[in-house]
């Protein structure tokens, strides 16, 4: 378990970040406006199923061959492209997400099942429970 926390200045206000600016001329999708956020986590290159978690309510479920691409070059800092009609819309509603309950003083904490089986593991747990961003599989 680790906790997603914002990259903040030196007067504890978490940093904004606009990248879709560079990609002004190019259609955003409707998570590609307005302000992302930047973090960190220690993620190892392996297989398997993840959930961010909120005050034990589980918000999202995802699922990955490669825990440490997915958070360090999709999740962790928000690229221009992605912002951009057939760029990656999770990434930035995900990212959002952590901005929105971080500004609130919320935590919202990250957990790791390594399986090679993370469709199935990952379909499961969809089918169990319904999180609130879990948009195609709810």
């Amino acid at each position: 378990m680790q906790n997603l926390i914002p990259d903040r200045d030196e007067n504890g206000k978490i940093i904004k970040l606009f990248p879709q600016v560079k990609k002004k001329y190019h259609k955003l999708h409707k998570f590609g406006k307005g302000a992302f956020c930047s973090f960190h986590i220690n993620a190892p290159e392996i297989a398997g199923v993840y959930l961010w978690v909120l005050d034990n309510e589980i918000l999202y479920v995802g699922r990955t061959k490669n825990f440490a691409k997915r958070f360090n070059n999709g999740y962790e800092k928000i690229s221009a492209s992605n912002c951009c009609k057939g760029g990656t819309i999770t990434n930035c509603r995900m990212n959002k997400v952590l901005l929105e309950l971080s500004e609130q003083g919320k935590t919202v904490s990250l957990y790791f099942y390594k399986t090679r089986k993370y469709k199935v593991v990952e379909k499961n747990i969809l089918h169990a429970i319904k999180t609130p961003f879990n948009i195609k599989d709810n």
